[in-house]
């Protein structure tokens, strides 16, 4: 078999997320697909067989994307990636991931519509003390 690379360029403001700790998701992908990864100045090349570095290197973009929408990359995700990669028609399904974000927190972390439940809005406004804005937040958000 011919060798095959392909190089794709992942930020470094991303590169953490999608990488693991101590390159983990990395070597999850090498392992599964059969390919090397390495990493240069924010270049990754991925090397092996042209198939498997197709998957490969879509893994990694779609990773990346989600981390750059500032989604917080786990093991699952990266699981559930793999996964989709191997069913042709599914590859992208991982993006639909937080399809329902509605806003970001200051930190970052990203608020789905599910996380609103009515009992709760109703309940919050049922309380005197909800009549400020910033106690208001705080009691949807419990």
């Amino acid at each position: 078999m011919e060798e095959f690379e392909q190089r794709l360029e992942i930020p470094l403001s991303a590169q953490r997320n999608v990488f693991g700790q101590f390159d983990a998701y990395l070597k999850k992908l090498e392992q599964e697909f059969k390919v090397a990864i390495t990493d240069r100045n924010g270049e990754v090349r991925i090397t092996g067989e042209e198939r498997n570095v197709k998957k490969a290197t879509s893994v990694l973009r779609n990773l990346s994307e989600l981390a750059m929408r500032g989604n917080e990359i786990e093991e699952q995700n990266v699981d559930y990636a793999i996964t989709m990669s191997q069913e042709e028609d599914e590859a992208g399904a991982i993006l639909e991931m937080d399809k329902e974000c509605i806003c970001h927190t200051i930190s970052g972390k990203p608020i789905f519509a599910v996380q609103w439940h009515p009992e709760r809005l109703c309940g919050a406004f049922a309380r005197p003390e909800s009549a400020d804005g910033a106690r208001l937040l705080r009691a949807l958000l419990r």
